[in-house]
């Protein structure tokens, strides 16, 4: 029980922390974990690395930077995703007694956190779903059909993305971009489902046509296919929600 900061050098061999709620496996990162003594519930929040998560139940999920994972007690598994900035300031809310310590690492302003997103937060340039864009290129075929919207005018507002689902994928990479190469990377997230839309507080669009792709993922995040690929054409919209230029 109690709550801990702690920053590992990459190990050589697996490590582990056990709590009341699961276990966490480390390999190198920087990570903070809260205990509850009187319920179990354990807290984890992610700031660098990657690191695996088992509740008592036997469920796991793959955390990445930016993610606050919440498990154990009466409590099944929860994975947020805040742009890692707001992470660290979510620590002021969840964990105060860490303040002075970001005051120690100049940690100058403290604003109100970005909404996170109950599948993966989003972000312009992640840099786990580029390595999985960059890996996903390397291979050899996609098994991703039935792409919508394909080479079509949606209305404005944000449109609602789906493809035919693949065998194997526990989720899948989503990304939008501005050039048909996908470098110029608008939006970006990963998604549990075959389907989705962009989350209340991404920012709008300018009129015109963009690209899209989506890569299936296996259980650890890695792809198992190519890219697939569509585009659309938009007439724009613009949101009253919180773009993550103005989180940071």
């Amino acid at each position: 029980a109690g709550t801990f900061w702690a920053n590992l050098d990459k190990q050589e061999k697996k490590f582990r922390i056990e709590s009341a709620g699961g276990v966490i496996g480390i390999e190198g990162t920087e990570l903070l974990v809260g205990v509850d003594e009187e319920t179990g519930v354990t807290e984890v929040l992610l700031f660098e690395g990657q690191i695996s998560v088992v509740d008592k139940d036997g469920a796991e999920k793959t955390m990445f930077p930016g993610d606050y994972a919440e498990f154990g007690g009466s409590k099944g598994m929860c994975v947020l995703s805040y742009p890692s900035s707001s992470l660290r300031t979510l620590v002021v809310e969840r964990f105060p007694r860490f303040s002075s310590f970001l005051a120690s690492q100049k940690v100058t302003s403290i604003p109100t956190p970005a909404s996170p997103t109950l599948i993966r937060g989003f972000n312009r340039q992640r840099p786990d779903l580029m390595l999985v864009l960059q890996e996903a290129r390397e291979l050899v075929g996609s098994e991703i059909l039935d792409l919508t919207p394909s080479q079509s005018s949606v209305p404005a507002g944000p449109p609602r993305f789906s493809w035919a689902p693949t065998q194997g994928a526990e989720s899948y990479a989503f990304y939008l971009s501005q050039d048909e190469a996908v470098q110029e990377i608008v939006f970006s997230s990963r998604v549990a489902a075959a389907e989705f839309s962009m989350p209340e507080g991404a920012a709008g669009l300018d009129q015109g046509r963009y690209f899209w792709s989506v890569v299936p993922l296996d259980g650890k995040g890695d792809p198992l296919s190519q890219p697939a690929q569509s585009w659309f054409e938009t007439p724009g919209w613009e949101t009253p929600g919180v773009s993550l230029e103005d989180t940071e």
